[in-house]
């Protein structure tokens, strides 16, 4: 190779020679150098072929394995474009929880209603114990205690029955039927009395097995105490409805001559007082 300044000076020369001089002007002997200077071309241009190539060192160039391991970064998302000011918002740019609700109307309060008033709590009947002499019915409950009602019994004593029997039916507005016996001393009596305020037997029965016989309410309550029916118990129309709700189907009743046994005292006699000695 040789030196920038050579090479100029060479290429100058070249030049004035064709800008019209009539002898190429003396020229200084060539040395070494010049033996290394390309080819030129005519018009004294170098040429592509008289260019030596040019070798640039590995180290400054690309590395082909660093080039293939190079990938293009990924495109960045799009910037929103911020919506102007007082501009309307569609509504799918905005979250669900951000869309207008329609108010929705609070259901108005509905009264309670009040439960209907309970019966008093009782234990249900274990027997019906029917006194003659006192005409009075003794309801004796499962947890030992009883209740007591007046009664009307019968007119005489051979209509009256004596013993133990039981419920065989609970009726509510029963229909009165009179016996053939009553039919007989009345023929006036009707055959049947549907239920309403001239039924004898008032608003609840409860058929005996003893036929005909019943403990039932009445519309004549001025009778209760007395020795005043054909034969039936007849009870007064609330004393008849608390009874009526006592007892089931098959509870005994036995009837008796004689007075109610005496029932224990529930109260304790009181203790005496004593005084320290």
């Amino acid at each position: 190779m040789i030196g920038g300044a050579s090479l100029g000076l060479i290429l100058a020369d070249r030049a004035g020679m064709l800008a019209g001089a009539s002898s190429p002007p003396t020229m200084a002997p060539l040395t070494s150098a010049t033996s290394l200077l390309p080819e030129t071309g005519p018009l004294g241009v170098l040429t592509a072929a008289a260019l030596p190539p040019v070798v640039i060192p590995i180290e400054f160039g690309p590395s082909p394995g660093r080039a293939a391991a190079v990938q293009e970064p990924a495109p960045l998302p799009p910037i929103p474009e911020k919506p102007v000011q007082g501009a309307a918002i569609p509504k799918a740019d905005l979250p669900k929880s951000d869309l207008a609700k329609p108010a929705q109307p609070k259901p108005a309060a509905l009264p309670v209603p009040k439960a209907p008033p309970q019966p008093e709590a009782s234990a249900p009947a274990e027997a019906i114990l029917i006194s003659v002499a006192d005409r009075k019915l003794r309801v004796l409950l499962a947890d030992g205690s009883s209740r007591s009602f007046p009664i009307a019994v019968g007119r005489s004593r051979d209509l009256i029955p004596i013993g133990t029997t039981e419920i065989l039916r609970k009726r509510r507005n029963p229909t009165w039927v009179p016996t053939p016996e009553m039919r007989r001393r009345d023929p006036k009596l009707p055959v049947s009395v549907p239920p309403g305020p001239r039924n004898p037997m008032g608003l609840y029965a409860l058929d005996l097995g003893w036929t005909y016989y019943r403990i039932h309410g009445t519309n004549e309550p001025q009778s209760i105490g007395r020795a005043a029916s054909s034969g039936c118990f007849r009870m007064l129309p609330k004393d008849i409805e608390a009874v009526f709700k006592l007892v089931d189907v098959g509870t005994k009743v036995t009837v008796i001559e004689g007075r109610l046994p005496k029932l224990p005292d529930p109260t304790p006699p009181p203790v005496p007082e004593t005084k320290a000695l």
